[in-house]
């Protein structure tokens, strides 16, 4: 199944400048989810891994987050992380009528469209 934002695209609701704006907080978002993994196919000495570079790794991605999040303005928030970060449809417990639905729609697109650049560039930052 795809994103949500990614079906939004297809269905031509959003460009693709606005696509990439939206993925970016997604994509941060996965990042502080899950701890690092190893590669097991690889060889590798038989270590323990420093815990620190874990942590390290979990924090700057909670960090790219953070900033990321920092550039949707309050009032949109609610509406970016469901659909950003949860990958959800509107009408999947977050608006009530077509009207509201309609109306977060563009709330995301004009957040899209002003944060697009600052995203992008935020995005391009290694995690």
């Amino acid at each position: 199944m795809p994103h949500a934002i990614e079906d939004m695209r297809v269905r031509g609701i959003l460009d693709q400048q606005q696509r990439a704006a939206g993925l970016a907080p997604a994509d941060a978002w996965e990042g502080r989810q899950r701890p690092p993994t190893v590669d097991l196919s690889q060889p590798r000495v038989d270590s323990s891994p420093r815990p620190d570079d874990r942590m390290m790794i979990l924090l700057e991605a909670q960090d790219r987050y953070a900033r990321l999040a920092r550039q949707a303005p309050d009032d949109a928030r609610a509406v970016v992380e469901h659909v950003c970060c949860e990958g959800r449809y509107l009408p999947d417990g977050l608006a009530r009528s077509r009207r509201q639905a309609g109306n977060m729609v563009e709330d995301l697109r004009q957040v899209f469209a002003v944060a697009a650049d600052a995203l992008w560039a935020l995005a391009s930052i290694p995690s």
